[in-house]
């Protein structure tokens, strides 16, 4: 535009005009060319400290110093709103062949809990969820989403990815819980109860197999129903082993009682092949019993290690850890760590172990384990809030033993472990022979876990095989075969 009235300008003078009226020099030079920058303006520069502050200050994505955890129980992610519930259900396509369903453990009617959702029906998503799953909530805030139900998603690949499955269910059913609805038998089962209803039925441990089993007879009829657990409360690895920023305490206990509302009856304090056996059980009058007490014995591993308290495996810290926050509620009362921890493992166990090492004092917290990333066992669900943590992860390095500095195991030598072949699906790997050791504080195993020893009822068999023996020999299930309950 200043050109063009420039040009105007010349123009009219080249004329030979008495009066240029089009002379806009003066004004251009004392309104617009005067406030123009003079020369050309510096680079600017941002002190790394200050950035690293300011980032620090307003960061946004999660990412957190794990020590800064410390006591910080409060869960992970908050349940969605209303209307981020709804807004996330109107994502849903609503598939009329429902890949997410065949991906569900439990068999959900996925696709119909969310529409019910979508309309703002909260009992009818819940009814839909726990149907099929009586245990809907806390499914809900554990289940590994990212190996089932949405790892089929049709809009995984859309911008916002997959459908949050686990929030939507954790949501329906949370508002279910808020309504105070009572889990009733169905009317419309015999009013003269049959003989068969009145069976007795043993299941052994109070965990989500057992509960999920004792759900299903209920609704079914069966009044005599008796859970044996061998610990002063039920809820099973939910209440004594994954922490409460994972799961919280109210919405297990709240599935408990829903269990005791079709009568079921809870024996605690009962531990099978010490207080009791199957054979005792039939002679009392149980003419079925399920077997849904889990393997609670730990792999430990690397010899007697165990007796120095800074030495624990998962099945030592993690309860511990759970009763005082969980059970006691007294978060001062958790185990006192300090310092360097090292993880050997990368289950989603021993990921719980290393963030509640955070939470129980330490500084700097090391997984260590013997494969690659495309091999760990951990979920996403767990694995990424690990990451976020600070967490530090240690691949391809196999524990030897453990090496005494002052009468007390304080480092530990690794060897290196690496891969031989190129088979993606059935990778081999081998030890190096290139060693080194790693100073820690406290150590903590989380290796797999096994059946009890007095279940080696027979010396040719294994553990898995004696124990189906046991059970064929008499009117027996256990929790594998049972379906939609854990093994």
């Amino acid at each position: 535009m200043i050109r063009h009235i420039l040009s105007l300008s010349k123009r009219n003078q080249s004329f030979g005009s008495t009066k240029n009226i089009l002379d806009f020099s003066e004004f251009l030079e004392r309104n617009v060319l005067s406030s123009a920058p003079k020369q050309i303006s510096l680079a600017t520069i941002r002190n790394t400290k200050e950035r690293e502050h300011y980032s620090k200050c307003f960061d946004r994505t999660g990412k957190c110093q794990g020590c800064e955890k410390n006591k910080n129980w409060k869960k992970d992610e908050s349940r969605l709103t209303i209307g981020e519930a709804i807004r996330e259900a109107q994502r849903c396509l609503k598939c009329t062949d429902a890949p997410c369903q065949k991906g569900c453990s439990t068999s959900i009617d996925i696709k119909s809990f969310i529409y019910n959702i979508e309309k703002k029906n909260w009992y009818g998503a819940a009814k839909v969820i726990l149907t099929d799953n009586p245990l809907g909530l806390s499914c809900g805030q554990l289940c590994p989403i990212s190996e089932l139900c949405a790892r089929n998603c049709n809009v995984a690949s859309s911008e916002k990815g997959a459908i949050k499955i686990n929030k939507l269910q954790e949501f329906a059913v949370s508002m279910f819980k808020e309504m105070g609805v009572k889990q009733i038998r169905d009317p419309k089962l015999p009013k003269n109860d049959h003989i068969v209803f009145d069976s007795s039925i043993a299941l052994i441990g109070a965990g989500a197999a057992s509960l999920s089993c004792a759900t299903f007879l209920g609704r079914l009829g069966y009044k005599n129903v008796t859970i044996f657990e061998k610990q002063q409360h039920a809820g099973g690895l939910v209440v004594s082993e994954i922490p409460m920023n994972r799961s919280p305490v109210d919405d297990i206990n709240w599935e408990i009682e829903q269990v005791k509302q079709l009568g079921i009856k809870f024996v605690f304090g009962k531990e099978l092949g010490k207080d009791f056996t199957i054979e005792s059980l039939r002679k009392e009058g149980y003419e079925c019993v399920f077997l849904g007490c889990g393997l609670n014995e730990p792999k430990k591993g690397l010899g007697h290690i165990y007796q120095q308290s800074h030495i624990l495996n998962s099945k030592s810290f993690l309860p511990k850890v759970n009763k005082a926050v969980k059970q006691d509620k007294d978060v001062e009362a958790t185990p006192k760590l300090s310092g360097h921890v090292i993880v050997l493992g990368i289950g989603d166990t021993a990921l719980d172990c290393a963030r509640s090492a955070y939470r129980c004092g330490a500084q700097r917290v090391s997984v260590i384990f013997r494969r690659g990333w495309q091999d760990i066992r951990a979920n996403d669900e767990i694995l990424i809030p690990s990451k976020n943590e600070g967490i530090n992860f240690i691949p391809y390095e196999q524990p030897l033993k453990l090496i005494e500095v002052d009468g007390q195991y304080k480092q530990i030598e690794l060897e290196q472990n690496l891969p031989v072949n190129n088979d993606a699906f059935n990778l081999k790997y081998q030890l190096t022979g290139d060693k080194v050791t790693m100073s820690f504080d406290y150590l903590i195993t989380a290796f797999v876990f096994k059946l009890k020893e007095w279940l080696c009822l027979d010396k040719r068999f294994t553990p898995g095989q004696r124990l189906r023996l046991a059970l064929c020999r008499w009117r027996c299930c256990w929790s594998g075969q049972f379906g939609g309950c854990s093994q």
